[in-house]
């Protein structure tokens, strides 16, 4: 499998930061229980140039569950209300070096924006470089962006439970840590209840990181997923609490050329909450 290019260094978005075809993406997030205002955080500090990206207003408004994937025309509008084109060259970055911006890249090459790349180690690889941030909101000039989307690479709870059905189907990654994959730590969301998936594989997202929460090298993606147990070469569905770190797994996997992997949007917001779901503990 051919590695594929979906980060940038900072070195690299220093350079290339006047660059008229280059849009600069906020797309920090917090978990409810953590009392934070990404919005906030980003008008009082953010990399020159960039944009926010709000992952509860930009998804699907109709859904129960939070930030489930928008439709393509609702990405598309929204998108280009922010001065943002599928032409463009997109970096992402979060404020906790890579959490919330594989969600962001996730979603951006889903609908069609196929030169989107991740920040290697977010806004505290850029603040420890020495490089400036500015404050305040930053305005595009609204422009055209085309989806075209991938919904075959979304699955829904009918095609994992049919996965844990089957005999050699794909393999379930959670990307969830290990005290709430095992059932051990309760989930931070009420009302659902703990284990995981049977057959799942757990594949913290934070072992995809090294201590600098830069993504891991192609070799040390690999020998973290043989630690696991994955054969890269097989299929994959991610998982975790929201499809949100699920999509750090999807990022090592393309990093890796492993370009098919699926998300389980609703995850274990969904997963948990269903009465007939199974569940393993342990």
């Amino acid at each position: 499998m051919a590695e594929q290019k979906v980060t940038v260094s900072v070195e690299w978005l220093a350079e290339h930061l006047n660059d008229d075809q280059l849009v600069i993406i906020d797309g920090s997030w917090h978990l409810p229980p953590e009392g934070r205002d990404a919005h906030a955080e980003y008008l009082a500090g953010h990399i020159p140039g960039a944009v926010f990206f709000d992952l509860d207003k930009h998804s699907d408004q109709e859904s129960k569950l939070a930030h489930m994937m928008p439709s393509a025309e609702q990405f598309a509008q929204e998108m280009g209300a922010l001065g943002i084109s599928d032409q463009n060259t997109i970096v992402v970055y979060d404020t906790a070096g890579l959490f919330s911006a594989g969600r962001i890249w996730w979603m951006f090459r889903h609908f069609g924006a196929a030169n989107t790349f991740v920040l290697d180690g977010g806004l505290p690889a850029w603040t420890s470089a020495g490089h400036a941030l500015e404050s305040g909101p930053v305005s595009r000039s609204a422009a055209q962006f085309t989806a075209s989307g991938r919904g075959d690479r979304v699955v829904d709870i009918d095609a994992v439970l049919a996965t844990i059905e089957s005999d050699g189907g794909p393999t379930l990654l959670d990307a969830r840590g290990p005290g709430r994959f095992s059932g051990a730590e309760p989930e931070p969301r009420a009302g659902l209840k703990s284990g995981h998936m049977p057959g799942a594989v757990n594949l913290h997202y934070g072992s995809l990181v090294d201590s600098e929460k830069k993504l891991l090298s192609a070799d040390g993606i690999r020998a973290r997923l043989e630690e696991a147990g994955y054969d890269p070469t097989t299929p994959a569905i991610a998982t975790c609490g929201s499809g949100v770190t699920a999509c750090v797994i999807l990022l090592a996997l393309t990093k890796i050329g492993h370009d098919h992997g699926k998300l389980y949007d609703g995850s274990w917001s969904e997963y948990g909450a269903h009465a007939d779901a199974p569940i393993e503990t342990g």
